[in-house]
């Protein structure tokens, strides 16, 4: 597990606890379960609404804690079982076509021309991008550090 997947994972756990909607995780049932899915949908913990995704990721992570605890002999309410996962937007990704490309690269200047084609061929994020360095290329060869600390 990355250093990034166990902070978030604190972090979620934290801000449970911090909501005071119980004392000790054996209060912890399906009805409290719901009721912190419903604030998260609406907005009520941060004033921002999250997404079906982000709530079924936060939901798993709680699911897990709540299996270790049970494992550690910790008796808990919680029916896992009875959690059902919240519907999930499909994805805002969009594609850009060849045209579009070429349409874009078209108004470029030689230096963004060579950045945009670097993303475009290549598939990095812009802060992957962002990151390399010379050392990291060698030929037609590139070496970065990606999403989720990933060697690429």
């Amino acid at each position: 597990m990355t250093d990034q997947t166990m902070q978030s994972k604190v972090h979620i756990l934290e801000t449970f606890a911090k909501l005071g909607l119980v004392r000790d995780m054996q209060e912890f049932d399906n009805r409290i379960a719901h009721k912190w899915i419903e604030m998260q949908l609406s907005g009520e913990i941060t004033g921002t609404k999250v997404s079906g995704r982000t709530v079924n990721i936060r939901m798993a992570h709680m699911i897990v804690f709540c299996k270790y605890l049970r494992d550690m002999d910790y008796r808990m309410k919680l029916k896992i079982a009875l959690i059902e996962k919240v519907e999930e937007d499909p994805p805002r990704r969009r594609w850009f076509t060849r045209e579009q490309i070429e349409l874009v690269l078209e108004h470029a200047t030689q230096m963004e021309r060579l950045l945009i084609s670097l993303l475009f061929d290549s598939g990095l994020r812009a802060f992957e991008l962002q990151n390399l360095k010379l050392e990291n290329i060698s030929g037609r060869h590139m070496k970065f550090i990606g999403k989720g600390r990933k060697a690429g």
